[in-house]
């Protein structure tokens, strides 16, 4: 195998089965539909409109929430309306050039195409991030991992001119406006200045840090204390202690790696970690654990809204160390064999492990396929039914005496409304009919008319 035939295996085979990976994993979730933060979203966003979304993004002191996906909903509805395709075709579409970059980034830090590709095959396709395919809702967290990492990849590319800073702050505030843990970012921007360019030179980073610090703050604060919910059975209760920030990562780890360890467990293996990267002064290493512990930092303390998607992002500092390992491994072994035995071994690692992942994920993800699956037959027939009712037009109210899974009272109405098109009909949940009006239940599978 001569040296041409082998850097074009690596050109163009890696990015071909990492692609083959990714529409793979799409297949798995053509079944999909609207979901019940997809009417939600849509319900805010017809009241709010496109111009007043452009001010809530531009304008700091807004509460709107994360106005820049909200914008996406707006256009994406206004072109696509009641056709959920097209609102997952761009979902899928983010977490293509999301894996994209994840790759252009490790490739920049690992400085090998191999050790890049091998890492994100393991972020391309995850159960634990399986609603990226299924739930447009998770707009936001696939719009800041774009901005985040498109952040990181400028940083790199910038000098320090006030015209570069002025466009990192813009990405910085789209990144906030996109999803919170935006807000972070310049932490990121600061690890990667000093472990990764190792370049400390305050006399031409002050003021660029002091932009990003306001930035910074004044978003921290805002956040703080407009979304900050003192009831502690709600989602975003924030429970500020130390075990709380301890158990917190732990069960995120826990879900990442599939294991039952404590909390105190992690953090020891962090630190044991910690030292050796800087004994052996591995500063890519310390960079990406930096990354994995900085961006799971804003869900930590939600003690009652925790899910697997929040360590989307935070999984790029994980693929980041796994493909320093694998650029190791890779090293020694055209060390001890000849480059031919060592491209083709290589080659066979990296296939087994792209399908064997897969495989893995797939297995782990079928349950919840299957779920989904009845839920959203369920939701198709709702809606369907629902605009199929002969004064589905004109009817003010529509009594409910049963909902499909996960709807209450509050959800059927931005289901409705969705539905039927329209802003100015009313509904009401109730144990049966009353004298008058029409009056309907979702059973069995399909929506009744019962007056």
């Amino acid at each position: 195998m001569n040296r041409t035939v082998i850097i074009r295996l690596t050109r163009y085979g890696i990015p071909a089965t990492i692609a083959a990976v990714v529409v793979a994993g799409m297949w798995l979730y053509t079944f999909t539909y609207f979901w019940l933060d997809d009417f939600n979203n849509v319900y805010w966003i017809r009241r709010e409109g496109f111009w007043r979304l452009i001010g809530d993004i531009l304008n700091p002191s807004s509460l709107f929430f994360r106005p820049l996906g909200m914008l996406v909903y707006w256009i994406v509805f206004r072109v696509a309306a009641l056709h959920s395709l097209p609102y997952h075709l761009l979902s899928w579409a983010l977490h293509s050039i999301n894996t994209a970059l994840v790759f252009f980034l490790l490739r920049r830090i690992t400085k090998s195409h191999y050790a890049a590709g091998f890492a994100v095959l393991f972020f391309t396709f995850r159960a634990n991030h399986a609603d990226i395919y299924w739930s447009f809702a998770n707009i936001f967290q696939l719009l800041a991992f774009g901005l985040v990492l498109t952040g990181l990849l400028l940083y790199d590319r910038f000098g320090y001119s006030i015209k570069e800073t002025l466009a990192l702050t813009a990405i910085l505030v789209l990144a906030i406006r996109a999803e919170e843990h935006g807000v972070l970012l310049p932490i990121l921007w600061f690890a990667y200045e000093w472990l990764i360019r190792r370049n400390l030179n305050w006399r031409r980073l002050w003021l660029r840090y002091a932009i990003f610090t306001v930035v910074m703050a004044w978003f921290t604060y805002f956040k703080l204390t407009t979304m900050h919910d003192p009831d502690p059975t709600r989602p975003y209760y924030l429970d500020l202690s130390v075990l709380t920030f301890g158990r917190g990562y732990g069960w995120y780890f826990n879900s990442l790696y599939q294991t039952h360890l404590r909390w105190g467990g992690w953090f020891t293996i962090s630190a044991l970690l910690a030292i050796l990267f800087a004994i052996r002064k591995n500063a890519r290493a310390v960079f990406f654990m930096l990354f994995t512990y900085v961006t799971l930092l804003p869900y930590v303390f939600l003690v009652n809204h925790r899910f697997e998607l929040y360590s989307y992002l935070p999984f790029v500092g994980v693929a980041g160390l796994l493909g320093l390992g694998v650029n190791a491994i890779q090293k020694g072994m055209r060390k001890v064999f000849s480059q031919p035995v060592a491209a083709a071994a290589l080659s066979v690692l990296f296939l087994a492990a792209a399908a064997g992942n897969f495989r893995h994920e797939e297995n782990r993800g079928r349950i919840g396929r299957g779920y989904l699956r009845d839920v959203f037959s369920e939701y198709r027939s709702f809606l369907t039914d629902l605009r199929s009712l002969p004064d589905a037009g004109t009817v003010p109210i529509l009594y409910y005496t049963a909902l499909p899974r996960h709807m209450d009272k509050d959800t059927v109405l931005c289901a409705t409304e969705f539905a039927l098109n329209r802003i100015d009909v009313e509904t009401k949940v109730v144990e049966s009919c009353p004298a008058e009006g029409a009056c309907i239940a979702f059973e069995n599978g399909r929506l009744r008319r019962i007056q």
